[in-house]
C-alpha cells in the first residue's frame, strides 16, 4: 500500500523553501521578497517551487501550524479562552521574536493574522 506521507525529496524541498523564506524575511522583509529570491536562496527551480506552492503567501502560511495554537477541546474556559492555547502562542512568538519583528507591519503579518482568524473562526477585523 502506498504511503500518503510526502517522500524525502519533497520534504527536503519544502524545508529548503521554508528556510529560504525565513532567512529572506529576516534579511530584507517580507514585502520585498520575490519568488526568484526564494528559489535562488533555496537552490531550486521555479517549476519546483510552483509544484508545491502557488506563491510566497501560500509558502508562508503553509509553514505555520495553526492547529498547535488551538486546544481541541479546551480543558476549561478559564484555562483556554475561546479554545486558544495562549501559552503556546506566547512561547512560540518569543522563540521566533526576530521573525515576528521582521514581519510586523508587512503584508505577511496580515496574511498570518487572517489565517489565524480563520483557524479560530473569528471575524477578520483588519483595518482597510
Amino acid at each position: 500500500m502506498k504511503s500518503i506521507t510526502p517522500d524525502r525529496r519533497t520534504k527536503r524541498t519544502k524545508t529548503a523553501l521554508a528556510e529560504a523564506l525565513k532567512h529572506l524575511i529576516l534579511e530584507k522583509g517580507y514585502d520585498a521578497i520575490t519568488i526568484q529570491d526564494i528559489i535562488d536562496k533555496a537552490n531550486t527551480g521555479r517549476s519546483t517551487f510552483y509544484a508545491h506552492y502557488e506563491g510566497k503567501d501560500q509558502l508562508l502560511v503553509g509553514n505555520i501550524n495553526f492547529q498547535e495554537a488551538l486546544v481541541n477541546p479546551p480543558s476549561s474556559k478559564d484555562e483556554h479562552p475561546m479554545g486558544i492555547n495562549i501559552a503556546y502562542l506566547f512561547n512560540h512568538t518569543q522563540e521566533n521574536l526576530p521573525l515576528v519583528r521582521a514581519l510586523h507591519g508587512s503584508r505577511g503579518m496580515d496574511i498570518i493574522t487572517g489565517q489565524l482568524h480563520r483557524a479560530l473562526r473569528l471575524p477578520d477585523h483588519r483595518i482597510p
